[in-house]
């Protein structure tokens, strides 16, 4: 495929430049890549923000496998795929997703402006830096030029179809939320149950202790919440010591957060993804799963310690 401008309308603003940036994935990766371009174009009444990233043929893979961006097979136009050849740095065209152009414009109108709410160390900042906050629209490789051309530029690759405006996957192409956790939960083979029809419960066992795992599906909202319920409730005198405790390790928590209910004491660990613009395959529920259970794993001992049950 020729390297082609695609979507929008007349370009607006845009700037060219070569800055790392990092995107955050939900399972708390980070998609390294740099920032080539940033462009703002008309489409009818509304803005569209695009960007230009270069990321390297290992990150392009991790994009692939856990689909990314967008970037699920139903998305790909596979007509018009070129094959990629492997080891090599890949060009990503990617657009934002139009509920969070606002967040993207507070700072202005201009390209620039866009930049400084991208780079800013702020809550929307981060949220802006969230990987499905984007689309991927092209995937492209550049080409070695023949020498009768030098001086040009030649690529090949692929558009998905976020290239032509669709930005809502389709419901019927996803499986449910319910079906994708019991396809993990028979894989590992775990005694799992559903208590009602959106709460599902089983017994976990980690190298520190056992405990009880409440995984929560909500269709309609497409959220999917996973929680390791600690085995003993926080006696009433302990509540506000560990409350602050676990206040000041949830601070640098990337991943999840622990929860401490102030009129029971149940103290447990929360992990959650929102996938209403994505599909959650198995691969994608046991890396939240696996983040869960990991973590209370981790803390199980010192929680003991400071409840006096060590």
């Amino acid at each position: 495929m020729a390297d082609a401008q695609t979507g929008g309308g007349p370009e607006q603003s845009r700037l060219e430049l070569e800055h790392p940036i990092a995107f955050l994935t939900l399972t708390g990766a980070n998609l390294e890549s740099e920032l080539t371009q940033v462009a703002l174009s008309a489409a009818g009444d509304e803005t569209v923000c695009r960007l230009r990233l270069r990321v390297s043929w290992d990150v392009y893979q991790d994009i692939v496998r856990d689909a990314w961006m967008g970037l699920h097979a139903s998305s790909q136009q596979q007509d018009q795929e070129a094959a990629l050849e492997a080891g090599r740095d890949v060009e990503l065209r990617v657009v934002l997703r139009h509920t969070m152009l606002a967040t993207a414009l507070r700072c202005g109108t201009e390209a620039e402006h866009v930049l400084q709410a991208l780079l800013e160390d702020s809550p929307s900042g981060q949220r802006l830096r969230c990987s499905e906050c984007w689309l991927i629209t092209e995937v492209l490789q550049q080409l070695e030029v023949p020498a009768e051309l030098a001086g040009g530029t030649l690529k090949k690759g692929y558009r998905t179809q976020w290239a032509s405006g669709e930005q809502v996957l389709p419901f019927a192409a996803k499986p449910s939320l319910h079906e994708t956790v019991e396809s993990f939960m028979a894989q590992v083979d775990l005694d799992f149950d559903w208590v009602d029809d959106d709460i599902g419960r089983c017994m976990y066992s980690g190298r520190n202790g056992s405990w009880a795992v409440l995984v929560r599906t909500d269709e309609a909202q497409q959220l999917c919440l996973v929680y390791s319920v600690y085995p003993v409730s926080v006696p009433e005198a302990q509540k506000a010591e560990l409350a602050v405790y676990l206040n000041e390790e949830n601070y640098d928590l990337v991943v999840g957060n622990f929860e401490l209910d102030p009129s029971d004491g149940e103290l447990r660990y929360r992990t959650s993804l929102d996938v209403e613009q994505a599909a959650l395959t198995p691969a994608l529920f046991q890396r939240l799963f696996a983040t869960n259970v990991a973590m209370m794993d981790y803390y199980f001992q010192e929680l003991a310690e400071r409840l006096g049950e060590a």
